[in-house]
């Protein structure tokens, strides 16, 4: 397994972490758009929750076509901008309350649903799909921020979502495409 990270901490963390479990590891300190440093080829590249830190993403995702070999795959979980939001409202909140909106000192980035298949093909992925994300099979956590109507309402709303993403795999495709609903993405590298 290799790891990318750009700050020291979680490097020293992770490699403590598969130490402790006896796996080997090669924790590699830089950030996506520098993975061209690499030469190991590799099957599955993942990125979980981090492409969009990238100031670049489309360079980031053709530096994963070039160290994957032929089928090898790119598999995406990202946050979404609901389709009511805009950008400018989304990093003026940022500026406003950083917490409520997950930015926590790094580069934050958001794009829509769209976007991110967009980003694969540009980068000469094929073979682009989408699943659904398992993540409203539990509902959150409350968060600090949740008043006792809107803690209900998420409650409800990841419940019934849960319901119905599971018996009607198109209402789960509609939902994607309206970012509401986060998505797999997985684009292929083909021979």
């Amino acid at each position: 397994m290799t790891a990318v990270e750009p700050s020291p901490v979680p490097c020293r963390n992770m490699e403590a972490f598969f130490q402790r479990l006896g796996l080997k590891n090669t924790i590699v300190s830089g950030t996506a758009e520098t993975m061209d440093q690499l030469t190991k080829k590799f099957d599955f590249v993942i990125f979980w929750s981090s492409l969009h830190h990238c100031d670049n993403p489309i360079t980031a995702l053709k530096n994963t076509y070039n160290l994957l070999r032929p089928g090898g795959k790119v598999l995406l979980f990202e946050p979404v901008l609901r389709f009511y939001r805009t950008k400018k409202c989304f990093y003026r909140m940022m500026i406003e309350n950083p917490t409520k909106v997950g930015h926590y000192g790094g580069n934050e980035h958001i794009y829509r649903y769209q976007e991110y298949p967009e980003f694969l093909r540009v980068a000469r992925f094929h073979h682009v799909s989408t699943i659904p994300s398992t993540r409203y099979s539990m509902t959150p956590k409350r968060a600090v921020w949740d008043g006792n109507v809107r803690w209900l309402i998420k409650k409800l709303y990841y419940r019934f979502t849960r319901h119905l993403t599971t018996k009607n795999p198109s209402f789960s495709r509609f939902l994607i495409n309206f970012s509401l609903l986060l998505p797999l993405i997985v684009g292929e590298k083909t021979s």
